[in-house]
């Protein structure tokens, strides 16, 4: 139900985020990626088309019902023994220091109760000079009336601006490669790329 009412939301957001990781990720050898809010994990089948070399993807989802209706075709579909998958929030995810490559997060950070710990728990999960993709609406200009009222039906969601989303990355030590601005339908998004900056580590 989710993934049909959905259908042309997330296969452009998909694309997008597929599309930004082949041309701003400069990666040799073998990648190991962590979704971190995978819900249905129906990306799956975008990145498994990717020039990327994904060696472990990793499916993260703390609505375990969520993410167990599409392991099947997951497996099946994308990346069969390479697939894991876990179940934490994003704030904390219960994982090694420097396990990844690639963090991304799509369509998920106004979900967050605490954006600035899960950006800190992206810059501890990720190796060195890894990436973290944050794709998501951007509160700003147009979109600001628009999201009030996604308010008024469901509460406790937290949107931020680009400028607002770059200054926390900044804070939390990443630096930017890459971010844009672009809109589709009625929803203005962000999408950026930072980098685990060595001077921090």
């Amino acid at each position: 139900l989710y993934e049909r009412r959905w259908a042309s939301y997330l296969a452009k957001t998909h694309q997008n985020v597929t599309h930004t990781l082949e041309e701003q990720v400069d990666i040799d050898g073998s990648i190991k990626l962590l979704d971190v809010s995978a819900g249905t994990g129906s990306i799956s089948k975008s990145l498994s088309k990717t020039s990327l070399s994904l060696d472990t993807v990793v499916f993260n989802d703390p609505d375990t019902e969520m993410l167990s209706g599409g392991r099947k075709q997951m497996i099946r579909e994308a990346f069969d023994t390479r697939t894991r998958f876990s179940h934490h929030v994003a704030e904390d995810l219960r994982i090694e220091d420097e396990s990844f490559d690639i963090i991304l997060s799509s369509n998920a950070f106004h979900r967050y109760s605490d954006q600035n710990k899960f950006l800190m728990e992206a810059y501890r999960c990720l190796k060195p000079e890894g990436y973290l993709l944050v794709q998501d609406w951007n509160n700003d200009s147009w979109f600001r009336p628009i999201f009030w009222m996604i308010n008024q039906f469901e509460s406790k969601l937290c949107a931020i601006s680009l400028s607002d989303l770059k200054r926390r990355a900044a804070n939390t030590g990443f630096a930017p490669i890459i971010c844009k601005r672009w809109s589709w339908r009625y929803w203005l998004f962000y999408t950026c790329v930072f980098q685990k900056s060595l001077s921090n580590i």
